[in-house]
């Protein structure tokens, strides 16, 4: 499917001087006169043109080193996609300080395949939770069946081959006859299996919420930005890209907050990281703002 404009048939004096300059200057990008303000050829908007200034702002390098900073914390664990976006925005720092025209698009491929692998990921894991869910629930109703009758004894005893405190055993004995009154093991594991079903089952309900509210539409804007900012045309899904950073900026916020609460190596570590990658994206919502707000054009499939 071809997504681009019909740049061909012009409906006016205005189209038809773009169709012209494009003709002749295939390799350009469009002058600010098509794509800066009033005046605009018919389907574009005011500011269109400026999608390709984003990474020449000077938001945009505090970006590259906030991410670069987050992928360093996280190198340990491994996290590929969050050190391939790291990459991907210092090529295209590097692309655009180069000053060709149009500039080189690698680095937003890069990221744009990056997202685009987090999408199939996250739809595997979905996919893995639903089955482990429905596993779970399946087999609940009748574990009580395979478990040995005598299992309450065992578990009766099991303070006598372990060596365990007064205070956890009084803990445990508290629990039990709060949240488990008169429910033997098999009942106990019954419920733990269904709850654990549940749970899992609710993890893939908000991973696909994930995916199709925010990455996809993430991955669209990523795919018509690489298309079109190039070369001046609207880009797809600006605004609600900017806003979904703009949330999840604040929920990053938050939860690196929380952290705080453990006083720990690893709490500080994820702090620093939660906070240069909620900042990374309340950076990203405002170059969006100001460099590709008011654009409109057909959002890319995949």
């Amino acid at each position: 499917m071809n997504n681009q404009p019909d740049y061909n048939n012009g409906q006016d004096g205005q189209n038809s001087q773009f169709n012209s300059f494009w003709q002749n200057n295939p390799n350009q990008s469009a002058p600010n006169e098509f794509f800066g303000g009033a005046g605009a050829p018919n389907g574009y908007n005011a500011g269109a043109g400026r999608g390709s200034e984003i990474f020449k702002d000077k938001l945009f390098l505090p970006i590259c080193i906030l991410l670069s900073v987050a992928a360093l914390i996280n190198f340990p664990s491994f996290n590929i996609l969050t050190i391939l976006i790291a990459i991907g925005t210092w090529i295209l720092y590097a692309a655009v300080r180069s000053n060709k025209n149009p500039f080189s698009t690698c680095g937003i491929k890069m990221i744009s395949g990056t997202v685009k692998a987090q999408f199939i990921l996250l739809w595997v894991a979905v996919a893995f939770l639903l089955i482990l869910a429905i596993i779970l629930l399946a087999i609940a109703p009748g574990i009580q069946s395979s478990i040995d009758p005598n299992a309450d004894s065992l578990f009766d005893a099991f303070p006598d081959y372990i060596t365990i405190d007064q205070e956890t055993q009084n803990a445990v004995n508290q629990f039990i006859s709060e949240f488990l009154p008169g429910m033997s093991i098999a009942q106990v594991f019954e419920l733990f299996l269904f709850i654990a079903g549940i749970i899992l089952a609710f993890a893939a309900i908000v991973l696909t919420v994930i995916n199709l509210v925010f990455t996809r539409p993430l991955r669209a804007f990523l795919v018509s930005f690489g298309q079109n900012a190039p070369m001046g045309l609207p880009i797809a899904r600006a605004n609600y890209v900017r806003i979904c950073l703009m949330v999840f900026a604040i929920l990053q916020f938050i939860s690196s907050a929380s952290s705080l609460l453990s006083l720990s190596s690893d709490s500080i570590t994820e702090l620093i990281s939660g906070v240069c990658t909620g900042v990374s994206m309340l950076l990203g919502s405002l170059l969006i703002g100001k460099y590709c707000m008011n654009q409109t054009g057909n959002t890319q499939t995949f």
